[in-house]
C-alpha cells in the first residue's frame, strides 16, 4: 500500500514577514572542520531493561476510507481518558479529514468497531486483562479484540503516551513542534496491535517554554507534577523554615542566622539550612517536626500530586559548623549525611499520616556543595553506601552536575567524575531524578553543541535507574534559535525510548520541519555542529562544552563562515517561496521555522562584525532583527539579561 505524507499546521494567526539580512564581504577563511560526529550503532551503550514489547500485524482491516469510517471512539470515566480520545479524534481527522464519533457509553460485541480509551468494562467485556509486566502509573498496553483496539493503564498519566503510541501505528504520527505535525500513513486499514510499554522516565519534564499543544502531543510529562510551597517548586529549604521566622529564636537552623558563608553566592538566596541544627538534638527535633507541619500542609492541599521538593537555596554554600563537618568526614567528604537522615524523618512521618492509599516522595537537590553521595567506590568499580546510609523508600535525589561537559556523553572520559557520582547516588537512593544541562546560560542566542551526545547520556541515566529526566535549556526564552526545536524533538522521544537512534530522529525532523527548505537547513545544521566540535579541538582552555564557556568570540566564528550560513538560509526561504501563493498558511510556518534559525548568525554578525557594515546597512540590520525577534518573541540575551538593553546601545 501506498501512504500518504502530510503536515498538519498548527497555531498561525499571521503571516510571518522576513527583512534580508544584507552580507558584508570580508572576514575570515572558514576553519577546517570534520562531518559531525555520530556515535555509530555498534558502539551505542542500548539498555536492556526497558519494556517496549511492540507487535503490530497488517490486516487489511478497513479503517477509514474516502467514504468514511465505521469506527467511533469511546472514552473512559476518567478526565485523562477523556482528553487522550479527544486528541486521537483531533488528529485523526487532521490525517485523514474523517472525523470519528466520540462515546461515552457502548456495548461489547466481537464485531464492534470501537477504539476504546480507558473505558475498564468494555475491556473486561472483550476478555483482555492487563500485563503481567510492570507498566507503572506511566505505561500503557494496547490490545485488539474482535474488530476494535483498547488502549489501558494502570494509571492517568499512561492515556498521553498510549495515545500517541496508537496513532503513530495508525496515520504515522510524530510531533515535531507545536505547530507541526507529520502523518506518514493514511489510516486506511486498522492493524492488530499487541503493544505493552513503560516510557524509560516516568516523568520527562522539558524546560523550554514549549506550550500546552507540544507538552501533551510530543509527550512531556505536564510541568506541574511538583507540588509547589509557598509557589516554590526549587530552591525552597527556606520557605519551609523562613529565616525571617525563625533565625530570631533558632539561629543553629541555619548557616550563620541564614546569611551566606561565603563570598561566593550567585545572588540568589544567600546561607542554607544546617541539617544538624549545630548538634542541639532538642532543637533539631523541633526543626523536623516544623518542617514536616509545612509539608504535611502543602501535601494535603494538592492530593492529586505525587511529588513534592525540599530543596537547598541556589548558592554554593552548605553548613559548616562542627557537627555538619563531623558528619561531611564520616560520609566520605558528603555533606549530604544529614539532609538524608532530615528528609527520612519526614518521610516515615509522612507515610504514617498517609497511610496505604497514597504515595508521594519528597526529593532534594545533589547539587553545588551537596553534589556528592555519601558512598565509597568498592574494588569492583561499583559503589556502596557509607555506614548503610540509604534513603527511604520516598525520598528521592535531584542530581544536578551543572559543571558537566555536555558536548559529550557520561561515558565519555571528560565526565567520569560526574558519572561515578550518579553511579554512587544509585547506591544510596531508589529514587534517581536527573537535572542535565543543555544551553549556554551566558550567552542564550550562541549554540551549545549536545544534539548528538543527548542519546548516549539518557541510555546512561537509564542505565542508572533514573526516573524522571529534565534538560534545563532556556527555560525564560520563548523562542529559542540555533535548532534548538530540533533539541525540543530530540528530548520527546529519547525521554521516552532512550535506545532511539539519534541520526534517524535528525532525519525525520528535518524532512518535516522546514519543508522543501529543509535540505539547505540540514547543510547548516550539520556545518554548525561539525564546527562547534572544531572548536573545542582549536580553543580547548576556553571552549569546554561546558554551560558558561564564553562563546561569544570573534575568532571562534569568521565572518565569512557566518555570512555561508546565512547564504543557506536564503537558499531554504527560495527553496518554499512557491507556498507563499499556493498555500500561505504552510508558507507562513516554514518561513517562521526558518526565520527563527537565522537569530543566531544574523546576532552573531551584528554583534561581532558591526564595523563591517555602513551606518545604514547597520541600522537596517539591527532594526530588522529587533523586529523578528520581539514578533517571535526571543526576548533573553542570557538566562539574567533582556535583549532591550542592547536594543537601546544600538539606538533603537
Amino acid at each position: 500500500m501506498t501512504f500518504l505524507k502530510k503536515l498538519a499546521l498548527f497555531g498561525l494567526t499571521a503571516a510571518l514577514l522576513f527583512a534580508a539580512v544584507a552580507c558584508g564581504e570580508g572576514g575570515g577563511e572558514t576553519e577546517p572542520s570534520t562531518p559531525s560526529v555520530v556515535t555509530p550503532d555498534t558502539e551505542a551503550h542500548y539498555v536492556e531493561d526497558t519494556l517496549h514489547k511492540v507487535s503490530v500485524t497488517d490486516t487489511g482491516r478497513a479503517f477509514i476510507t474516502d467514504t468514511g469510517s465505521a469506527y467511533a471512539v469511546v472514552a473512559g470515566e476518567s478526565a485523562a481518558a477523556k482528553v487522550a480520545a479527544n486528541f486521537i479524534v483531533t488528529h485523526l481527522l487532521n490525517a485523514t479529514g474523517t472525523e470519528l464519533p466520540l462515546l461515552e457509553d457502548a456495548a461489547w460485541s466481537q464485531n464492534a468497531k470501537y477504539i476504546v480509551v480507558g473505558d475498564e468494562e468494555l475491556f473486561a467485556a472483550a476478555g483482555l486483562t492487563m500485563p503481567q509486566e510492570d507498566i507503572g502509573f506511566t505505561g500503557y498496553c494496547i490490545k485488539s479484540a474482535g474488530d476494535s483496539v483498547f488502549l489501558a493503564v494502570n494509571g492517568a498519566e499512561g492515556y498521553q503516551l498510549a495515545a500517541i503510541a496508537f496513532l503513530r501505528e495508525v496515520v504515522g504520527y510524530d510531533m515535531l513542534s507545536g505547530d507541526t505535525v507529520v502523518y506518514a500513513k493514511d489510516g486506511a486499514t486498522l492493524p492488530d496491535m499487541e503493544i505493552v510499554e513503560r516510557p524509560d522516565f516516568d516523568y520527562r519534564q522539558m524546560s523550554e517554554p514549549v506550550g500546552s499543544v507540544a507538552q501533551y502531543g510530543m509527550g512531556f510529562t505536564n510541568n506541574s507534577i511538583m507540588m509547589t510551597v509557598n509557589g516554590n517548586q526549587w530552591h525552597n529549604s527556606f520557605q519551609y523554615l523562613p529565616p525571617e521566622d525563625h533565625a530570631g529564636d533558632h539561629p543553629e537552623w541555619y548557616t550563620e542566622d541564614g546569611r551566606t558563608q561565603t563570598s561566593a553566592t550567585n545572588g540568589q538566596n544567600p546561607g542554607q539550612l544546617c541539617y544538624t541544627a549545630h548538634g542541639d538534638e532538642a532543637s533539631l527535633q523541633l526543626m523536623m517536626e516544623t518542617a514536616y507541619a509545612k509539608l504535611k500542609e502543602v501535601v494535603l492541599a494538592n492530593p492529586e500530586l505525587s511529588n513534592i521538593t525540599f530543596t537547598q537555596e541556589d548558592n554554593y554554600d552548605a553548613c559548616t559548623c562542627q557537627w555538619c563537618t563531623a558528619e561531611k568526614e564520616k560520609y566520605g567528604g558528603s555533606a549530604n549525611g544529614p539532609v538524608i537522615k532530615f528528609l527520612n524523618q519526614l518521610a516515615e512521618w509522612l507515610e504514617e499520616d498517609l497511610g496505604s492509599g497514597r504515595r508521594v516522595t519528597i526529593s532534594f537537590f545533589a547539587y553545588r556543595a551537596t553534589e556528592s553521595a555519601p558512598a565509597e567506590r568498592k574494588e569492583d568499580g561499583s559503589y556502596t553506601a557509607i555506614d548503610g546510609i540509604h534513603c527511604h523508600p520516598n525520598v528521592g535525589v535531584i542530581i544536578a552536575p551543572i559543571t558537566a561537559t555536555y558536548s559529550h556523553s557520561f561515558y565519555e572520559s571528560v565526565n567520569a567524575s560526574f558519572a561515578d557520582n550518579i553511579r554512587a547516588w544509585s547506591s544510596v537512593c531508589d529514587n534517581i531524578y536527573m537535572w542535565l544541562y543543555e544551553t549556554n546560560f551566558e550567552h542564550y542566542l550562541f549554540p551549545a553543541g549536545t544534539w548528538d551526545t543527548v542519546a548516549e547520556t539518557y541510555r546512561f541515566c537509564k542505565e542508572n535507574n533514573a526516573v524522571y529526566m529534565y534538560n534545563e535549556g532556556q527555560w525564560n526564552q520563548q523562542n529559542v534559535s540555533h535548532f534548538s526545536k530540533l533539541k525540543e524533538y530530540i528530548d520527546s522521544r529519547l525521554m521516552v525510548n532512550v535506545n532511539l537512534n539519534y541520526a534517524e530522529l535528525v532525519d525525520a525532523f528535518f524532512e518535516g520541519y522546514y519543508g522543501e527548505g529543509g535540505v539547505y537547513m540540514r547543510e547548516f545544521f550539520d556545518g554548525l555542529q561539525a564546527h562547534l566540535k572544531y572548536l573545542e579541538q582549536a580553543y580547548p582552555a576556553q571552549v569546554k562544552g561546558g554551560y558558561k564557556d564564553n562563546i561569544a568570540v570573534a575568532a571562534y566564528w569568521p565572518k565569512k563562515l557566518l555570512d555561508g550560513w546565512m547564504e543557506l538560509i536564503d537558499r531554504a526561504y527560495a527553496a518554499i517561496e512557491g507556498l507563499r501563493t499556493t498555500d500561505p498558511e504552510q508558507y507562513a510556518v516554514y518561513a517562521g521555522h526558518i526565520r527563527l534559525e537565522s537569530v543566531f548568525p544574523r546576532y552573531a554578525l551584528l554583534s561581532l562584525y558591526e564595523g563591517s557594515y555602513s551606518a545604514e546597512e547597520l541600522r537596517t540590520m539591527r532594526t530588522s532583527f529587533r523586529d523578528d525577534c520581539v514578533s517571535m518573541n526571543v526576548t533573553m540575551l542570557n538566562e539574567q539579561v533582556s535583549l532591550d538593553g542592547i536594543y537601546t546601545t544600538w539606538g533603537l
